[in-house]
Formats: C-alpha cells, sequence, structure tokens
C-alpha cells in the first residue's frame, strides 16, 4: 500500500521525474563535452631575431607588444632567441608546461641551444613555478561556493516566506511590488555578503590562493557575485513548493556553471561550448577573479565581464518582478 502510494506520487510528480531520468544524461553529456573539449591552440610569439621563423608563430618587433598581446590573452608565450630567453604566460598549468617544451624542442631543431653554451632562460609574466593546481583553480572554485551557498541560503529563506503565507499576506497589501522585491532583496543582503566575504577571506588567508590585485575590488566582485546568486535564488524559489524541490535545480542549474566557468579548459571546443560558457554567469566571474587574483588587473580589464555580470543581475530582478505580478496582478 505504502509502495503504491509513493509510486503514484512519483508519477505524479513531472519535476522529480525530470531530474531523475533527465537531468543526469544533460549533466554527464555536458561533463563528456567539457572534458573532450581540450586546450586550445598554444599561441607563441617571436620577438627581435628575424631569421628565426616558425610557421605558425607570431614576430613582434618588442618585447611590449609581445606582452601587451600576452596581457590581452591572445598570447601564451614567447620566446627572444638572441638572448635565450622564454616568457610565458604563467597561469594555466597545462599551457605552461606544453609552451615551454614547444619552444624548447623548436630551439633544438634550429641548433640555437646546441651551438652555444648558454642555458635557456625562462620568465613568468604571471604565477609560475610556484603556482599549485589548487592555487590555480582556486579563483573559481571561491566564485562556485560563494554562487552555491548564497543561492541555497536565499532559495530556502523565501522559500520558507512563501510556505508560511507570509509573502501571501504581503502581497494582499497596499505595498508596491518593487518596494517589496527591494525590501526582501535588503533584508538577505547583508548576510549573503558576509557569507560571500567570509569564503573570500578564507580562500585568500587561510587557504593562502594568491591575491596579486586589489583587495577591495575583489571584494567588491564578489559582493556582485553574491547579489547575482541572491537574484536567481529568489527566483528559482517561486517555481518550488518546497526545500527538496528547490535543491532539484542545484543538479540541472548550478552543475553546469561550474563545468563552465573555466576550472576546465574548454578553448579546443566547439562554437555551441563557448555559446553556453557565454550564458552562465560563473564563467563571466571566473575570468574576472582570475585577473584580479593571479594577474593583479584593475578595473580598466574587468570592466566588460563585470558589467555582463550585472547584467544578470538585472535580468532575474527583473524576471523576479514579473513573477511577483502573476501572484498580485495590480
Amino acid at each position: 500500500m505504502i509502495a503504491k502510494r509513493v509510486g503514484i506520487q512519483l508519477l505524479r510528480d513531472k519535476r522529480t521525474l525530470l531530474m531523475m531520468f533527465v537531468a543526469p544524461i544533460l549533466v554527464l553529456f555536458l561533463l563528456y563535452s567539457v572534458l573532450n573539449a581540450g586546450s586550445g591552440e598554444i599561441q607563441i610569439g617571436i620577438v627581435g631575431d628575424e631569421a628565426f621563423k616558425v610557421e605558425g608563430w607570431e614576430n613582434y618587433s618588442s618585447v611590449a607588444s609581445a606582452k601587451a598581446d600576452m596581457k590581452k590573452r591572445e598570447l601564451d608565450a614567447f620566446v627572444i632567441p638572441e638572448e635565450f630567453k622564454i616568457i610565458i604566460e604563467g597561469t594555466e598549468n597545462t599551457k605552461r608546461n606544453a609552451a615551454y617544451h614547444i619552444i624548447t624542442d623548436q630551439l633544438e631543431q634550429e641548433n640555437l641551444n646546441s651551438s652555444s653554451n648558454t642555458p635557456v632562460h625562462t620568465e613568468y609574466m604571471y604565477g609560475g613555478k610556484h603556482l599549485s593546481a589548487f592555487e590555480e583553480v582556486g579563483p573559481a572554485i571561491m566564485g562556485f561556493f560563494i554562487f552555491l551557498y548564497v543561492f541555497i541560503t536565499s532559495g530556502v529563506s523565501f522559500l520558507r516566506e512563501r510556505t508560511f503565507g507570509t509573502l501571501e499576506r504581503s502581497l494582499a497589501t497596499s505595498i508596491r511590488r518593487s518596494y517589496m522585491l527591494i525590501g526582501y532583496f535588503l533584508g538577505y543582503l547583508p548576510f549573503v555578503a558576509c557569507q560571500a566575504f567570509i569564503i573570500e577571506v578564507f580562500v585568500i588567508f587561510v587557504l593562502d590562493v594568491p591575491l596579486e590585485g586589489s583587495l577591495l575590488l575583489l571584494t567588491f566582485v564578489t559582493l556582485v557575485i553574491a547579489c547575482v546568486a541572491l537574484a536567481l535564488g529568489l527566483l528559482l524559489s517561486v517555481f518550488a513548493k518546497n526545500e527538496f524541490q528547490l535543491i532539484q535545480f542545484i543538479p540541472i542549474l548550478l552543475v553546469p556553471q561550474i563545468l563552465f566557468s573555466g576550472l576546465f579548459d574548454i578553448t579546443g571546443g566547439g562554437q555551441w561550448i563557448n555559446t553556453i560558457a557565454n550564458l552562465m554567469p560563473l564563467s563571466f566571474a571566473t575570468r574576472i577573479l582570475n585577473a584580479i587574483m593571479l594577474r593583479g588587473e584593475d578595473i580598466n580589464w574587468i570592466w566588460s565581464d563585470l558589467l555582463i555580470l550585472c547584467s544578470f543581475f538585472l535580468i532575474f530582478v527583473m524576471a523576479n518582478s514579473i513573477m511577483l505580478r502573476k501572484e498580485r496582478p495590480f
């Protein structure tokens, strides 16, 4: 009797059936696609020696111009043959090692290294050999944890407002929807901001993930990430009847965020993978966090990604307003 009742309840719950049978297949396919995407082509440049030419390698007239392209992520490494010097971008372990071996192999083929007793000197523009595996992915993990826990906190809290009837009683008053939405948002904001700040401090000062840029700018960015997660949590809580249904959104909406956040190198993937990545707020958040923490960039280098991240926040807020209008159409 109990088994029959449970089976009938599950058959009637289309959302649970979707999460049980469709979500795992979708997430596994995305994971398969991301892991098989692989790294893109290593971009290598040559500075100074016009006689030293390699097909596919960009020739630069000065170190400054090569470093400028490296700063824009258009160059992974460059070599100065006359000085037996290699300069590598340094924040990605796989590309760092691959670029070094490609360049040294090419120097040996050209007999430049064997004809001289001068050893090849290697420098890193950022990071370098001392950058551990966790430090390399630390900014991406920090962004995901902030996003995940703020989403859960805000979503569950707002869902309780609806479950206990508090939201319905507020909607029955003459309070404007915009004021109500702002009120809920400002009520949750101090707590999720503290949550994000605690995660940020722990990652930097306890786990020793390097911070090359401004702590103030990083704190502002983590606050923006928390605001995006807060707005998304409030939005999705409208579609859930209980905490279990809210948690069901995690595999279908939040797991893909980490897959496309930059934790995995997808530069060698197809256009559709890059398109999906551009639909994920965490992909832009990770680019910003990497730029500040590992590369020491300022606002001039992150403003476009930050603007897109803020656009996600505005979209989620507008969607929240629309859903409240459906709850109370006046």
